[in-house]
Protein backbone atom coordinates (compact mmCIF):
# COMPACT_ATOMS: atom_id res chain seq x y z
CA UNK A 1 0.00 0.00 0.00
CA UNK A 2 2.34 2.69 1.17
CA UNK A 3 5.56 0.99 0.17
CA UNK A 4 7.21 4.26 -0.94
CA UNK A 5 6.57 5.65 2.54
CA UNK A 6 8.13 2.52 4.08
CA UNK A 7 11.23 3.09 1.96
CA UNK A 8 11.40 6.66 3.26
CA UNK A 9 11.02 5.41 6.83
CA UNK A 10 13.65 2.74 6.30
CA UNK A 11 16.26 5.19 5.05
CA UNK A 12 15.38 7.98 7.46
CA UNK A 13 18.44 8.96 9.42
CA UNK A 14 18.23 9.72 13.10
CA UNK A 15 19.44 13.26 13.71
CA UNK A 16 21.96 12.82 16.52
CA UNK A 17 21.69 16.47 17.50
CA UNK A 18 17.89 16.34 17.82
CA UNK A 19 16.57 15.41 21.25
CA UNK A 20 15.02 11.98 21.37
CA UNK A 21 11.47 11.31 22.43
CA UNK A 22 10.24 8.03 23.88
CA UNK A 23 8.71 7.38 20.46
CA UNK A 24 11.93 8.05 18.53
CA UNK A 25 13.86 5.64 20.76
CA UNK A 26 11.39 2.84 19.97
CA UNK A 27 11.10 3.81 16.31
CA UNK A 28 14.88 3.63 15.96
CA UNK A 29 14.88 0.14 17.52
CA UNK A 30 12.19 -0.89 15.03
CA UNK A 31 14.16 0.48 12.07
CA UNK A 32 17.27 -1.42 13.20
CA UNK A 33 15.30 -4.65 13.71
CA UNK A 34 13.62 -4.26 10.30
CA UNK A 35 16.96 -3.68 8.59
CA UNK A 36 18.51 -6.72 10.30
CA UNK A 37 15.57 -8.93 9.32
CA UNK A 38 15.61 -7.70 5.70
CA UNK A 39 19.39 -8.08 5.40
CA UNK A 40 19.33 -11.61 6.82
CA UNK A 41 16.57 -12.59 4.41
CA UNK A 42 18.46 -11.13 1.44
CA UNK A 43 21.76 -12.76 2.35
CA UNK A 44 20.70 -16.12 3.77
CA UNK A 45 17.28 -17.25 2.52
CA UNK A 46 17.61 -20.46 0.53
CA UNK A 47 16.26 -20.27 -3.00
CA UNK A 48 14.36 -23.55 -2.66
CA UNK A 49 12.15 -24.46 0.31
CA UNK A 50 13.55 -28.00 0.31
CA UNK A 51 17.13 -26.72 0.59
CA UNK A 52 18.96 -28.46 3.48
CA UNK A 53 19.76 -25.01 4.87
CA UNK A 54 16.06 -24.08 5.19
CA UNK A 55 15.89 -25.30 8.82
CA UNK A 56 19.03 -23.38 9.75
CA UNK A 57 17.65 -20.27 8.07
CA UNK A 58 14.33 -20.54 9.94
CA UNK A 59 16.11 -21.14 13.23
CA UNK A 60 18.34 -18.12 12.70
CA UNK A 61 15.58 -15.73 11.67
CA UNK A 62 13.34 -16.58 14.64
CA UNK A 63 15.07 -14.14 16.99
CA UNK A 64 15.05 -11.49 14.25
CA UNK A 65 11.29 -11.90 13.79
CA UNK A 66 10.80 -11.65 17.55
CA UNK A 67 12.83 -8.43 17.71
CA UNK A 68 10.96 -6.99 14.75
CA UNK A 69 7.52 -7.81 16.17
CA UNK A 70 8.34 -6.65 19.69
CA UNK A 71 9.85 -3.38 18.53
CA UNK A 72 6.91 -2.71 16.16
CA UNK A 73 4.43 -3.27 18.98
CA UNK A 74 6.42 -1.04 21.32
CA UNK A 75 6.31 1.73 18.69
CA UNK A 76 2.55 1.36 18.45
CA UNK A 77 2.12 1.51 22.24
CA UNK A 78 4.29 4.62 22.66
CA UNK A 79 2.37 7.88 22.25
CA UNK A 80 3.24 9.89 19.15
CA UNK A 81 4.02 13.51 20.01
CA UNK A 82 4.00 14.96 16.50
CA UNK A 83 2.28 14.45 13.17
CA UNK A 84 5.53 13.00 11.82
CA UNK A 85 5.63 10.41 14.60
CA UNK A 86 2.00 9.50 13.89
CA UNK A 87 2.87 9.15 10.19
CA UNK A 88 5.70 6.79 11.15
CA UNK A 89 3.25 4.71 13.21
CA UNK A 90 0.86 4.47 10.27
CA UNK A 91 3.65 3.36 7.95
CA UNK A 92 4.74 0.67 10.43
CA UNK A 93 1.11 -0.41 10.95
CA UNK A 94 0.80 -0.94 7.21
CA UNK A 95 4.25 -2.46 6.65
CA UNK A 96 3.74 -5.06 9.38
CA UNK A 97 0.15 -5.87 8.31
CA UNK A 98 -1.11 -5.02 11.77
CA UNK A 99 -4.65 -4.82 10.41
CA UNK A 100 -4.56 -8.64 10.48
CA UNK A 101 -3.73 -8.87 14.19
CA UNK A 102 -6.23 -9.84 16.86
CA UNK A 103 -5.31 -6.60 18.66
CA UNK A 104 -6.08 -4.48 15.59
CA UNK A 105 -8.98 -2.65 17.22
CA UNK A 106 -6.78 -1.76 20.21
CA UNK A 107 -4.02 -0.49 17.91
CA UNK A 108 -6.45 1.62 15.90
CA UNK A 109 -7.69 3.09 19.18
CA UNK A 110 -4.10 4.07 20.02
CA UNK A 111 -3.71 5.71 16.60
CA UNK A 112 -6.97 7.63 17.05
CA UNK A 113 -5.87 8.79 20.52
CA UNK A 114 -2.58 10.03 19.03
CA UNK A 115 -4.40 11.88 16.25
CA UNK A 116 -6.82 13.50 18.69
CA UNK A 117 -3.99 14.56 21.01
CA UNK A 118 -1.85 15.93 18.18
CA UNK A 119 -4.85 17.69 16.66
CA UNK A 120 -5.65 19.31 19.99
CA UNK A 121 -8.95 17.52 20.53
CA UNK A 122 -7.78 15.49 23.51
Amino acid sequence: MIAPAMRLLRVAQVNASAPHTAFSVHATAYKIAKAAFDQHETLCRPVEDDDPLQRAYESAYGPLVDALCQSAHKVMQTPAATANELWQKLVIFDAEDMQDLERCKELIGILIADALRIGGAA
